[in-house]
């Protein structure tokens, strides 16, 4: 279902001006070359090879004056879980009509 329709439609929904990963690479970077990023990566999920990337650690300042980790996947990773946060969004909304929530679940809609 991950293919390279769904990879595209994701990298539309993707925050273009976000920290680049561990890798560095930038949405600007990523775009020059868009078409072949798109299809190998649509590739290495059909071939089950696909594996994410280290995360990229930053602190970032509190108002406590403490800091606070936040990690910073790569733009590939963003855009794998983007893709796949669809397809459950898609799956989960075509749900709705039915009770699969108990009324404590998080997110529960009661049918009225």
């Amino acid at each position: 279902m991950l293919d390279a329709d769904l990879l595209i439609q994701s990298w539309g929904q993707l925050n273009k001006r976000s920290a680049p990963g561990i890798d560095g690479v930038t949405a600007d970077d990523f775009k020059l070359s868009l078409s072949d990023n798109i299809t190998r990566i649509s590739e290495s999920l059909r071939n089950k090879s696909f594996r994410m990337s280290d995360v990229k650690r930053v602190f970032i300042p509190n108002a406590d004056g403490k800091q606070c980790p936040l990690g910073l996947p790569t733009l590939e990773d963003k855009l794998v879980q983007q893709g796949g946060s669809q397809i459950l969004q898609t799956y989960f909304d075509s749900l709705s009509g039915s009770n699969i929530f108990y009324d404590n679940s998080y997110g529960y809609r009661p049918n009225k």
